[in-house]
This record gives C-alpha cells, sequence and structure tokens, in this order.
C-alpha cells in the first residue's frame, strides 16, 4: 500500500480597513434681535416708511465650509384685505406693505434672500443683520384720523443643507401709524359774478363751486366773513351756503369723506337797487373769505 501524502491548505485571510467618513458642515442658527416696531405719523403729502431690521445669530455645529442662505417672509397682518396689509379697525383701515428698499419699490416675499458665511470652528458664531422697509403709501381717500394698528409675523426660513432654525422663527412685531385730521378747500371759489345789473330793474342771482377736501368721518363746518355785503357801485348783495345751486345758510356742516367734496356759494341781487353809478354803465366788486373749520 502506497502511503497518501497530505497537502497543507493556505487560508487567506483578507482584511478589509474602513473608512471614516467625515461629518457634514452643520449650524444653529435663530432670530436673536426681534423686529423693530413699525411706528409713525402718517403725511398727506408723503406717506410714511420707517427702515427695519432684525438679526440672526448662527452658531457651528461641525466643521467645514458653510454659508447659511435665510429668507425673511412676513405675513400680511391680522387685518389683510387679500395680499393688502392693513391697519386699523373695520371700517376705518390705512394701507401699508413691507418692502426689500427704502424706494418701496420691491415687496419682500421669500424670494428675497439674505447670505451669512459661519466660521468653521466648531462653537464659532456669526450674525447678520436682516434689513427690510415699512412703507405707508399716500392713500385716497384719506384715511379716518387716529391710530391704527396691526401685527405682523415674519418667517425666518432657510435651505442651505446643515443649516438648522432652532427657537422661535416666528417672531411678531407691531404695526402703529397715527393720522391726524386734515381739511381744506381743495378747489378755489370762483366769482359769483351777477352780470349787468339795471338800475331800479329786476333781482337777479348767480352762484360759484368750490371743494373741500377732508379726512374721513371728519365733522366740518364752512362759513363766510358775511353773509352780504355792497360793491364799490353801491348795489346790496346776499350770500348763502349750499350743496345745490340755489338757497342754503349762512353756515354749511358737512363731513368728510376722504374725497373732494362740491358745494355752491349762491348769490342774490335785490331788484329796485339805484346803485351810485355817476356814468351810463360802471363795474362793482367787493370780496367775501371762506373759512372752514374743524
Amino acid at each position: 500500500m502506497k502511503p497518501k501524502f497530505m497537502s497543507p491548505l493556505l487560508t487567506v485571510a483578507l482584511l478589509m480597513f474602513a473608512g471614516w467618513a467625515q461629518a457634514a458642515a452643520s449650524a444653529n442658527c435663530n432670530i436673536s434681535v426681534v423686529p423693530n416696531t413699525f411706528a409713525g405719523t402718517y403725511s398727506v403729502t408723503a406717506g410714511y416708511k420707517q427702515a427695519l431690521s432684525l438679526t440672526v445669530f448662527c452658531t457651528r455645529t461641525a466643521t467645514g465650509t458653510l454659508t447659511a442662505v435665510f429668507s425673511l417672509s412676513p405675513d400680511n397682518g391680522g387685518n389683510a384685505s387679500g395680499s393688502q396689509n392693513r391697519a386699523g379697525v373695520t371700517p376705518n383701515f390705512i394701507n401699508y406693505d413691507i418692502y426689500t428698499d427704502n424706494t418701496c419699490g420691491t415687496l419682500l416675499t421669500n424670494a428675497f434672500t439674505y447670505s451669512l458665511a459661519i466660521p468653521s470652528g466648531i462653537g464659532s458664531t456669526a450674525s447678520k443683520v436682516l434689513t427690510y422697509e415699512g412703507c405707508v403709501p399716500v392713500q385716497s381717500p384719506l384715511p379716518t384720523a387716529g391710530g391704527h394698528n396691526d401685527t405682523v409675523t415674519i418667517t425666518l426660513a432657510t435651505s442651505t443643507a446643515g443649516v438648522t432654525i432652532t427657537g422661535s422663527a416666528l417672531p411678531t412685531f407691531s404695526v402703529s401709524i397715527t393720522t391726524t385730521a386734515v381739511c381744506s378747500i381743495s378747489t378755489l371759489p370762483g366769482t359769483v359774478a351777477f352780470g349787468t345789473y339795471t338800475a331800479f330793474g329786476s333781482a337777479l342771482t348767480a352762484n360759484t363751486t368750490f371743494g373741500a377736501t377732508c379726512t374721513t368721518l371728519l365733522p366740518y363746518t364752512m362759513s363766510l366773513d358775511a353773509n352780504s355785503g355792497v360793491t364799490t357801485n353801491g348795489l346790496n348783495y346776499s350770500l348763502l351756503l349750499n350743496t345745490a345751486g340755489s338757497g342754503g345758510s349762512n353756515t354749511l356742516n358737512s363731513t368728510g369723506t376722504g374725497l373732494a367734496q362740491s358745494f355752491f356759494i349762491n348769490g342774490t341781487m335785490a331788484a329796485g337797487q339805484a346803485g351810485t353809478c355817476t356814468t351810463g354803465t360802471c363795474a362793482g366788486t367787493d370780496t367775501r373769505t371762506l373759512t372752514v373749520t374743524y
């Protein structure tokens, strides 16, 4: 019998080395300074605008290059009409909006973004002031007088990988716009032109119109310095205020609509007057003053 030969079995073990994955850059960010209060007095000729801002604060939680990109989006407040922001209480509102620029030309939406580069060391911090503008445009009709209030909520968001918004990302700021009562003669009266008066002849009537523009819901009174007088050629006349082209009263009360309102000054020259003209014809005038009180 032949001897058997045993062949040794070589076992090879493959040593696998695992690689270590590096953590992605990351940071936590929050709103560290709340927005300004949007408050001021509205001008009927210039409106009102105010620079506003809030501050975002970020803390690095993992190393690496990281630039956070934020969007800032205000809502339409608590009294909106569609997408139009309004401050006030029904029905006395004033319109306003939030813009990206101090010319009040571009509405602030979440399409407007801000960038912030965050240092790479863990625990390092960075902050950025996010600016915007509150604007109240000149409005027609004139808004009611008094305080007009609202509250706006702002959303801070980011789509940057590794950046987390912590804490409250929904700060609010208050809106407080004050309007003062205004009332003016917006269209000056013309001449109450009686035409040609014949001595000892018939009575004449004439009128002219004027316009007053006063704050919505504002009571006001119009009056003349005198409701009768004598022209320089010796003819007596009388004047009355009215909303129509004849008759009327010495004073006239009205309530502002915020838009121009039309009124009349109605004149009467009584019959049978001789006058003081020493020639065939002569012109006569007199001047009165119209006052608006509110």
